[in-house]
C-alpha cells in the first residue's frame, strides 16, 4: 500500500512559476510591438524555466503539480514566441536583402 508521507497542504508552488509565465506571455506578444524586447523576455523565460525545472526535479515531492504544469505551459509559450520572432526577423532580413538587390539592378 502506498503511503503519502506529506499532506498536500505542505506542498508549495515553485517560486518563479508565475513570473516565468508572465515573461513568456510578454515574449509572445512582444513581437507585435518590438522585436528585441520580446526576444530578450523569451530568452529570460526559457533560462528561468530551466532553473526552476532543475529545482523541481531535485525534490518533486515539495512542489504542487499545478506549478509544474504552469512551468511546462510557459516553456511552450516562450518557445513559440521565440520561433515567431525568429520568423519575423528572417522576413525582415529577406525583405531588406531583396529590396537592396532590386536597387542594385536599377
Amino acid at each position: 500500500m502506498y503511503l503519502n508521507t506529506e499532506p498536500p497542504y505542505f506542498k508549495k508552488p515553485i517560486n518563479d512559476s508565475a513570473l516565468i509565465f508572465a515573461l513568456s506571455i510578454m515574449s509572445l506578444f512582444g513581437y507585435f510591438f518590438y522585436l528585441l524586447p520580446g526576444f530578450v523576455l523569451g530568452i529570460i523565460a526559457v533560462v528561468l524555466n530551466n532553473k526552476s525545472n532543475a529545482i523541481y526535479k531535485a525534490n518533486p515531492n515539495l512542489y504542487t503539480s499545478s506549478s509544474i504544469s504552469i512551468l511546462r505551459a510557459s516553456k511552450v509559450i516562450a518557445i513559440i514566441g521565440l520561433v515567431l520572432m525568429g520568423l519575423v526577423a528572417l522576413f525582415f532580413i529577406l525583405y531588406i536583402g531583396l529590396y537592396s538587390i532590386s536597387d542594385l539592378k536599377d
